[in-house]
């Protein structure tokens, strides 16, 4: 029995899905700190994996437990504030172990790094004999290296006083945190990863932020978030802003495939922050197939490939684009669907032809220009299999070849109502009746813009150009 769609707000989730194994550590660490034994957790991840959140649970079981927490964070720009990061953290603690009568002469001597080192091992080892300290340090990543030598220094002065340490980095740090930690676990640090969010913890995130088990169709949108649990609760967020997260039959729906503003907004955000150069080339690299090489990416961007080598570098470190094997990929697959639906929606159509243009004159296999014509594509596979063959068809003319090589003929014509697939009939019959794209597309279980690709498609092969000349073909061409 369907039930009447109810708008669902989205809650914060109260339990930390896929970090069991790193919870089980900061308890460990808690324990040990009750007995004046120091222990020191490093956590390292990519951008929106969770750090930031583990580190908060941690204050927050660490708040329970009776201990003090100290909690700093590094801020990108700010290495030129030595210390910043543990300064803040023993000034600002819950509560504070040191204040600033402590700490305000410290910028009046000459030996400033011994004099931190000193103040605030006196501060720590104080505080940790009356109760249990938790240090807590995020985004390592932007550490001047004051901090960075104060940190090895504390951790090893430190060992056996009631002292855990929270350290947190993303995976593309620099190398001089890369070697304290290096370091730290020679010395018995703890190394906690933290890796993509399996499917079954993806549903579970879902459903502790909607309230309600998420419907296949929101599931699958999600699970293209790779495992990443911000841009997965962004997605959630986002749709709830706009009121097209609904609960019906029981199950969290997402209403329309188009992305929620609030993640493309973030996304934009991101890219605003890359210089030109890597901000055109990520653009231009949402617009390829799925997967791609440096030199597909070069050609489209008409430059040599060592020019992309600073860009790529820069993406790369912002993770937004990986390796893989001897391709390229997004991080996400929503983050190039982000980056994509950023582009007005003439531009990237344009875009596309032109990319297409590229790949198949590059000599690109059909299913490479296949991907890219249909990025969204979910449904029949026999669509793919038409797509597939539009493509080949048009790669024979470009080329110059009769037949594809290597399949045999298919009878089809290019061009006129001969030519048009099993698909562009579907779409043609439901276009002439009169209703939208967007409309088709619900019918069709196909995304709109796959059906505004079918439709360019159809034009293209009957040489029309209005809506009003394909409704007048389908009249005199019944099925």
């Amino acid at each position: 029995m369907t039930t009447t769609p109810e708008i669902r707000t989205v809650r914060a989730p109260s339990v930390l899905r896929g970090r069991d194994t790193h919870l089980d550590a900061v308890e460990a660490g808690l324990i040990a700190a009750r007995s004046a034994q120091g222990q020191v957790l490093l956590i390292e991840g990519g951008s929106g994996t969770g750090k930031t959140r583990l580190l908060r649970e941690a204050n927050d079981r660490a708040r329970r437990a009776g201990a003090h927490t100290q909690t700093g964070q590094a801020f990108d720009g700010q290495q030129v504030l030595p210390f910043a990061p543990l300064l803040t953290a023993v000034l600002n603690g819950e509560p504070p172990i040191a204040g600033p009568d402590e700490l305000g002469t410290l910028g009046t001597h000459t030996d400033l790094p011994h004099r931190v080192v000193r103040d605030l091992r006196t501060a720590l080892e104080s505080a940790a004999a009356r109760t249990p300290v938790v240090v807590l340090l995020d985004d390592l990543q932007w550490a001047d290296n004051g901090t960075i030598m104060a940190v090895r220094a504390l951790t090893a002065d430190l060992r056996h006083t009631g002292v855990l340490w929270m350290l947190a980095t993303r995976g593309d740090t620099t190398p001089a945190v890369r070697e304290l930690w290096n370091h730290l676990a020679g010395e018995g640090a703890c190394r906690l990863g933290l890796p993509p969010l399996t499917l079954e913890m993806t549903a579970q995130l879902v459903a502790d932020a909607a309230g309600a088990p998420a419907h296949p169709g929101l599931l699958a949108l999600a699970d293209q978030a790779r495992g990443n649990p911000f841009l997965i609760l962004e997605l959630v967020r986002g749709l709830s802003e706009e009121d097209r997260l609904r609960i019906q039959d029981g199950l969290a729906t997402a209403i329309g495939s188009r992305l929620p503003d609030r993640l493309t907004g973030n996304i934009n955000q991101r890219l605003g922050r890359l210089s030109a150069p890597a901000r055109r080339m990520v653009r231009m690299a949402a617009v390829l197939p799925q997967r791609f090489t440096a030199a597909q990416l070069a050609a489209v961007l008409r430059c040599r490939p060592s020019e992309l080598v600073e860009p790529l570098e820069e993406s790369v470190e912002a993770d937004l684009v990986r390796g893989d094997g001897e391709r390229l990929q997004f991080q996400h697959e929503l983050l190039r669907q982000a980056v994509r639906e950023s582009l007005p929606a003439s531009l990237r159509c344009a875009l596309e032809r032109e990319v297409s243009d590229v790949l198949v004159d590059s000599g690109s296999p059909p299913a490479e220009t296949t991907r890219l014509m249909r990025p969204e594509q979910t449904g029949d596979p026999s669509d793919i299999a038409d797509a597939a063959a539009d493509v080949e068809q048009i790669s024979c003319l470009l080329h110059g070849r009769s037949e594809p090589e290597g399949c045999p003929p298919d009878g089809r014509a290019a061009f006129g109502w001969s030519s048009l697939t099993d698909t562009e009939h579907r779409v043609i019959r439901l276009i002439a009746s009169g209703i939208t794209n967007r409309q088709a597309a619900r019918q069709l279980s196909l995304s709109p813009h796959t059906v505004n690709t079918h439709l360019r498609h159809v034009f293209a092969k009957l040489d029309i150009n209005s809506r009003v000349q394909l409704a007048n073909l389908a009249h005199d061409f019944p099925d």
